[in-house]
């Protein structure tokens, strides 16, 4: 649900940590042991086995031995897209379905990847950054506005929509605490040329500049 974390211990002793609004399907057999994340986040640490374990997510298929890794999916700008972190070990990155050569990611390396799209090219980053939501913590270094809106709502009730292009690229840089709505957005306010219309329903970011009147926010 979201808002809600989970840690499950799966039948070959590997750690699976959910984040909020996450949907994993796990799958064992004699010859198989395989994750599939749908939607949201989660940390998978494999632990080390004779079989290579296989993680997929929409059309890329991941197979490691040993690691401790971060897969976040969730939809940018109406395309599903995928976020890989390895913190430790390597894992192998290919096609569902073809034998093309595999990219191979260590630890301290991310790759990003759209269904049907070509996979970006790997970059070095913290990984830590990856893994602070399981401290109620949302690091971000030069990040759309468009991602940041994409995590905030596995956390909150109300649903963050961006309606202008402009504001969806503005980049964050910074830690936001999983907190509060209201404080959330009090924080993008201090840190971008954002207004933050609150209703019912929704909450729509726009740019200050656009923005006819203060922000409207509903008693809590």
């Amino acid at each position: 649900m979201k808002g809600q974390t989970r840690r499950i211990k799966l039948a070959d002793a590997s750690l699976l940590w959910m984040s909020g609004a996450t949907l994993v399907h796990v799958m064992f057999d004699d010859r198989l042991r395989r994750a599939t994340l749908e939607v949201g986040e989660a940390e998978l640490t494999v632990a080390p086995g004779g079989r290579a374990f296989e993680l997929t997510a929409g059309d890329r298929l991941m197979r490691t031995q040993a690691a401790d890794v971060d897969l976040a999916r969730y939809p940018r700008q109406g395309v599903l897209t995928t976020v890989l972190t390895v913190r430790s070990g390597e894992v192998a990155v290919g096609q569902v379905g073809q034998r093309d050569p595999a990219r191979i990611l260590h630890a301290g390396e991310q790759m990003r990847w759209a269904d049907g799209q070509a996979a970006s090219a790997t970059r070095e980053v913290d990984p830590n950054a990856a893994f602070a939501w399981q401290t109620r913590k949302l690091v971000y270094a030069q990040s759309p506005l468009s991602d940041v809106a994409a995590d905030l709502n596995r956390y909150l009730d109300r649903p963050i929509a961006i309606a202008e292009p402009s504001v969806e690229r503005m980049l964050f840089t910074g830690t936001l605490p999983i907190d509060r709505e209201d404080r959330i957005l009090r924080r993008l306010e201090a840190a971008l040329p954002v207004r933050a219309l609150v209703r019912r329903d929704t909450v729509t970011l726009i740019a200050r500049k656009t923005a006819s009147g203060p922000p409207h926010r509903p008693a809590q």
